[in-house]
């Protein structure tokens, strides 16, 4: 129940209202009534109402003084102002006091009835918003660490580059960022020796994993970092550190010595350059898989510094742009020039020292990964999901590509990963548009009697309202509004035929609000009035509306 309070000097006016208001009608409880505003201030820190109904002429303390004390200690308290004296100034407190309502004396029960119930309804939302808005903190709660772990992703995939975006990002995840630099860690458990295969069972895998990512969680901790199962099998970790190299591959190897105890398994790390930037998380996330790939040739439970591996580490400069193109050119589906490009890179390739080739080519397909991850995440959810059912750009990919045996196994690799992404990007764009499209007429067909306008609609397909024009019209051939207009036209002839309504009751319903604008886009349509139309259709209903037994010719006329 809410609970009112009654504040005025007049004895018959409080017992009056007390009396002759059912306050249980509108869910309400007087607990206090008071003579004065003191006698109410002090009365209203022991109850604290939800409403004061007080006079505004009291002794001691009156009832605009005692709304500003109330307003300063018990803000969501509503306050209704009586009062015998229409002033101006009593008008102006009132409004500066957000009072909820102002009644004149003698006080009407009615009009009190009816502030009492809009009074209600307003506490009914603000209850309603508050268990909603309780709800969505809760459920945020719930999915915090979901969205945390998806935060760390998009850092690493490179997804998350905007520096604003990220700590905007952060702040709402409660999240500190490196505030000192940082490096990527691309951690993963080598592969269990044979004896370790025989005599672990399969479900024990699952387990492992859970221990090595709380090991792993804690170490991030100690790090002032941030910690993702980025691949399968394998783990980032963003880990704060300045620019001294010694300390830190004495603290990660001091822990990846305990984890290793723990787990009965070694671990090969590896490390990105020092970055200043948290927009570089992506390209950091890189470099540590680069330098983790080199298990194959420097052994397994390793810590690997990307800074270690000389000339390895990146595409050849000057093929960094023809790079640059030909994942560009497959990005646009452009596959003709995308081809060309890898051919020019291979060229190049082949032309550095034999012992640099393969290395160099395996570079390329690492990268390649990279890349078809961040555009395909570019291209949307749909898109990603699709993707990953489709093999376009499967889990094992680091590995596939790590086996490839000759320079031109590589090259055909790198070939089949981004053909098959721009197979799929724009196939599934043009099969997502058809989705669209078709959303759209049903939106349109369902709800052609209501106001629709192209912003909502591109909300409810997920679309900017530019782009969702664009391919509605290049897909149907009209505009989104011909279209309608047609749909709603359609109806409304049906409804001239078919019904007994009056016109301005048809243009009402197919969502016209002007009814001369309705029949001028009628006639511009179909070359007739709608009274025309229904004429044309009923011969000699004109004639039985405007006799005596019928409506009024004055009727018909103005519904036109």
């Amino acid at each position: 129940m809410l609970k009112v309070m009654i504040v005025d000097d007049e004895k018959r006016q409080r017992e009056g209202l007390l009396k002759h208001i059912p306050w249980e009608d509108y869910g309400m409880q007087v607990v206090h009534c008071a003579a004065n505003g003191v006698e109410a201030l002090e009365a209203a820190r022991d109850n604290w109402p939800d409403l004061v109904i007080t006079d505004v002429k009291m002794p001691r303390m009156n009832g605009l003084e005692l709304s500003k004390a109330l307003k300063a200690e018990q803000p969501d308290c509503k306050i209704i102002i009586i009062s015998g004296y229409e002033e101006f100034e009593i008008y102006k407190s009132a409004i500066e006091l957000q009072a909820q309502s102002f009644l004149m004396k003698p006080i009407v029960l009615r009009k009190m009835k009816e502030e009492l119930a809009k009074i209600n309804s307003v506490f009914e939302a603000e209850r309603s918003s508050r268990q909603e808005l309780r709800l969505l903190q809760e459920q945020l709660e719930a999915s915090k660490p979901l969205l945390v772990d998806q935060f760390v992703r998009d850092l690493l995939g490179g997804f998350a580059t905007d520096e604003t975006a990220i700590s905007e990002r952060a702040a709402f995840l409660s999240l500190p960022l490196p505030s000192a630099g940082y490096y990527i860690l691309s951690i993963r458990p080598d592969e269990r020796s044979l004896k370790q295969a025989v005599e672990e069972p399969d479900g024990g895998r699952q387990e492992f994993h859970f221990a090595l990512y709380r090991l792993l969680a804690e170490m991030a901790v100690r790090f002032g970092g941030m910690l993702t199962a980025y691949k399968e099998g394998g783990y980032g970790l963003i880990a704060e550190a300045d620019e001294s190299r010694d300390l830190l591959t004495d603290r990660i190897d001091a822990e990846k010595v305990l984890i290793e105890e723990k787990l009965s398994r070694t671990l090969t790390i590896g490390i990105s350059k020092w970055k200043g930037s948290i927009g570089e998380a992506g390209e950091g996330y890189r470099e540590a898989e680069m330098a983790l790939r080199q298990r194959f040739y420097l052994g397994k439970g390793k810590t690997i510094f990307f800074d270690d591996l000389g000339p390895l580490g990146t595409v050849p400069p000057d093929l960094e742009q023809t790079y640059q193109d030909m994942v560009s050119s497959a990005a646009i589906g452009d596959h003709p020039r995308m081809e060309t490009r890898l051919d020019e890179i291979l060229t190049g390739v082949l032309r550095l020292p034999p012992a640099l080739q393969e290395q160099h080519m395996k570079v390329l397909c690492f990268r390649v990964i990279s890349d078809v991850q961040r555009i395909l995440h570019d291209s949307g959810e749909r898109s990603r999901a699709a993707a990953a059912r489709d093999g376009v750009m499967p889990a094992s990919a680091w590995d596939d590509a790590n086996r490839l045996g000759s320079i031109l196994d590589m090259r055909d690799w790198v070939a089949g990963r981004l053909s098959a992404m721009v197979h799929h990007i724009h196939g599934d764009r043009s099969s997502r548009h058809s989705t669209v499209i078709h959303k759209v007429k049903q939106i349109l067909e369902s709800d052609y009697g209501q106001s629709i306008t192209i912003q909502d609609l591109a909300q409810k397909v997920f679309l900017t309202p530019n782009y969702l024009c664009n391919v509605f019209k290049e897909h149907v051939g009209e505009s989104i509004i011909e279209h309608l207009t047609k749909i709603r036209m359609k109806h409304a002839k049906q409804l001239l035929a078919g019904t007994p309504l009056k016109i301005y009751e048809i243009a009402e319903q197919t969502g016209f609000k002007s009814l001369s604008y309705f029949g001028l886009v009628f006639k511009n349509m179909f070359g007739l009035s709608p009274k025309e139309y229904r004429d044309a259709l009923l011969p000699g209903e004109s004639d039985r509306r405007t006799g005596s037994g019928g409506e009024s010719a004055h009727e018909t006329e103005n519904e036109v």
